[in-house]
């Protein structure tokens, strides 16, 4: 598949600062598989998006991108993440936003936002429960939630919303952090590591994870987003106002125009792209 893209830069909204260390997702109308409902957000003019960690001040924050004006405005909302959390991860399944983890100190809370009554709550940890750990990879797949890695880590879990339960899984093959997910089709991409910038694994309910050729370029903290049968991976370490495609039909990587403003750690302009999870702005 052939990815045409077009920059355009947006005015107002948050000032993250270049060490964000939080998490974002799409929270607006989708249509069958996850997809944003690409119609419905250019008929009402806007996409929202959940912004975890926006500031020490406000720490959640409702964004809205107007698209006709190109403008971004913010609403800041109360949340009951700890302030001090760092590193999480915010991934949409369904019609929830679900907030894992954090790190110095580090937490392994769980908590789930719901996009239609726009109400909080702590998942209460019962069974089998991950570590506590923060800049991981996280991904929705088939409706669940999926969690892998962290500092000093790379054992990977699965999250059932039905039975509110926890599943460990098989490790994945080496060390997942600093990094950035997305999914197409039935297939996670996880790409860079602070350990292994040319990283990228992939991983699939019914197979579980397997290691793909080394990236062609460096990067950890990068936006990732779909695109179609396409990733699209943005800016990060080592990755500055880059934009690299990668067709996974094809299995070939393309490099594409510079962003307009190069930045260190930009996964923030992910989630306006793309339903899934767009955090781990390291």
């Amino acid at each position: 598949m052939t990815v045409s893209l077009t920059y355009s830069l947006a005015s107002g909204g948050p000032v993250l600062g270049s060490s964000f260390h939080g998490g974002m997702a799409y929270i607006g109308p989708l249509i069958d598989k996850g997809e944003i409902d690409a119609d419905k957000v250019a008929e009402d003019g806007k996409a929202e998006f959940l912004i975890v960690r926006a500031s020490s001040s406000d720490y959640c924050m409702i964004g809205t991108c107007h698209t006709e004006t190109k403008t971004v405005t913010t609403q800041p909302i109360s949340c009951p993440i700890p302030t001090d959390a760092g590193g999480i991860t915010a991934t949409r399944v369904g019609e929830s936003v679900y907030v894992f983890g954090g790190y110095s100190p580090a937490y392994n809370h769980l908590f789930c936002y719901d996009i239609t009554s726009k109400q909080w709550r702590q998942v209460q940890q019962s069974g089998q429960w991950p570590s506590a750990r923060g800049y991981h990879a996280a991904f929705e797949l088939g409706g669940n939630l999926y969690v892998v890695g962290g500092y000093s880590f790379r054992d990977s879990w699965k999250f059932s919303p039905s039975s509110g339960t926890w599943q460990k899984l098989g490790d994945a093959p080496v060390l997942v952090h600093f990094t950035d997910s997305c999914v197409v089709g039935d297939t996670a991409h996880v790409i860079g590591c602070h350990a292994n910038k040319n990283q990228h694994l992939t991983f699939t309910a019914s197979g579980g994870w397997r290691t793909e050729s080394p990236l062609p370029f460096q990067v950890d903290g990068a936006g990732v987003v779909s695109m179609g049968t396409s990733l699209v991976v943005m800016c990060g370490r080592d990755h500055s106002g880059q934009v690299h495609v990668y067709d996974t039909d094809q299995k070939t990587w393309t490099k594409e125009s510079e962003l307009p403003i190069k930045g260190g750690d930009n996964t923030q302009c992910a989630c306006l792209v793309t339903p899934y999870h767009c955090g781990d702005a390291q």
